[in-house]
């Protein structure tokens, strides 16, 4: 099965955001404070209202909710994503190794 380039992105988001929750699980206060942060800088930009909307209404929720956006391979999860505000949280040595881990599993997958 052919997988597009942007299944390639989608699936690097997914396996980052694994390790947001997993970080957000073990020490919720720098990673909430950092995704408020990142959403407070991003109010006011009209293109990306609904999802800043979106975020705030998960951080402020139940808490496993948010976890399970995260981690889930829904439309929804997917396109909260690429505006993700958990920037940051993730440090670059770790990011890279979750690209390189992608782009094996990519070179190996069925095409």
């Amino acid at each position: 099965m052919f997988v597009s380039g942007h299944r390639k992105n989608d699936l690097f988001s997914l396996r980052l955001h694994q390790v947001i929750a997993a970080k957000l699980r073990a020490d919720p206060g720098p990673v909430l404070r950092k995704a408020r942060g990142t959403l407070e800088a991003r109010r006011g930009r009209p293109n990306e209202s609904y999802y800043v909307h979106e975020w705030e209404r998960l951080l402020n929720g139940p808490r496993e909710k948010l976890l399970a956006v995260l981690v889930e391979e829904s439309e929804y999860a997917t396109a909260l994503r690429h505006t993700t505000p958990f920037t940051g949280i993730v440090p670059p040595k770790e990011t890279w190794a979750i690209q390189r881990a992608v782009a094996e599993e990519w070179q190996n997958a069925p095409r």
